[in-house]
């Protein structure tokens, strides 16, 4: 074994990284153009197989370089017999489990990469596996801080907004005088078959004031934060568009990390869809994220979380 076989097995090991990552970009775009599929096995199972695979070839990375650094402070430059067995066996199994993989990727799916890249991999694999034997012998945003809060619920000449749009903001105001108009509570209910999810008045003034899409406050109310519950079906898909959805339109994120986020959240089993949503930033969902690894979910203060559920039938003896 030597520094340049150790440089091959790392570019390996990224493009394979790279492959993968297109293939979770092309299954990204299916997931997100469909809202139901007939086969949600076949979608998350793909899912895990790319999570494995990633997980894996990023662990090798480590692996590898980990066996260069100790390569370059041996005085001799040699490793003992053992580790270079334990090396190639383990690069071996993970390059059979990636071209598996990549296989019933391209076989079963009808928006897999171009094939291109596919043949292009495996000739890597196939050098590579010879070489191991050989071895081993921008937008601008609106907010209230920028303009005077009463043109929004008083009459005035200075105001820019139009006078049928403070009209509604005017009675909106006034039958919420009690509670601010702020709805603080995530409600997910399977009685209603409904997600209703919190907002704050700010918002809704904010979007009101940019878009032409709602006719009034309560039209954006059950339009953008009411939502079927029965787009959560599968939790798998629903986590994985979701968070990728938070991170590109909440955090301006790029495609690489809001699939990262994605994938991460994907398998997740006890993380409900509709929090990703409900969550306005990375803050919100980092610290719920926390809370419910310890299990402290009172400590989750940013809005609260609750539940209607259908009664259970009672069975007939």
């Amino acid at each position: 074994m030597n520094l340049k076989q150790l440089e091959y097995d790392l570019k390996i090991q990224n493009n394979n990284i790279k492959i993968l990552q297109e293939c979770l970009e092309s299954n990204n775009n299916s997931i997100q153009k469909n809202d139901s599929f007939d086969d949600t096995q076949s979608i998350t199972e793909l899912l895990a197989e790319v999570k494995n695979n990633l997980d894996n070839s990023r662990n090798n990375i480590n692996y590898i370089e980990s066996i260069k650094n100790n390569l370059l402070t041996i005085e001799n430059n040699t490793i003992s017999e053992d580790e270079i067995d334990n090396y190639y066996k383990k690069l071996t199994e993970s390059l059979d489990m990636f071209n598996a993989f990549l296989v019933k990727y391209i076989k079963n799916t009808s928006y897999a990469v171009n094939y291109n890249v596919h043949n292009h991999n495996i000739n890597h694999v196939n050098e590579s596996d010879s070489n191991i034997k050989q071895s081993n012998s921008k937008h601008n945003t609106f907010t209230l801080d920028s303009v005077n809060p009463n043109i929004f619920f008083n009459n005035t000449n200075e105001t820019k907004l139009n006078n049928s749009f403070i009209d509604k903001m005017k009675e909106f105001d006034q039958k919420n005088a009690d509670n601010s108009g702020d709805n603080k509570v995530l409600l997910i209910s399977e009685k209603q078959n409904k997600i209703f999810l919190p907002y704050t008045m700010r918002e809704l003034i904010e979007i009101l004031s940019t878009s032409t899409r709602y006719k009034n406050v309560q039209d954006l109310i059950d339009k953008k934060y009411t939502l079927p519950l029965d787009k959560y079906k599968n939790g798998v898909i629903s986590r994985f568009r979701e968070a990728y959805n938070f991170m590109k339109r909440k955090e301006r994120a790029s495609i690489a990390d809001s699939l990262d986020l994605a994938l991460d959240l994907a398998f997740n089993y006890k993380l409900n869809p509709a929090i990703i949503v409900a969550c306005k930033n990375l803050e919100e969902l980092d610290t719920y994220l926390d809370c419910l690894e310890l299990g402290e979910l009172d400590k989750f203060e940013y809005f609260e979380i609750k539940y209607e559920m259908l009664p259970t039938k009672k069975i007939k003896k």
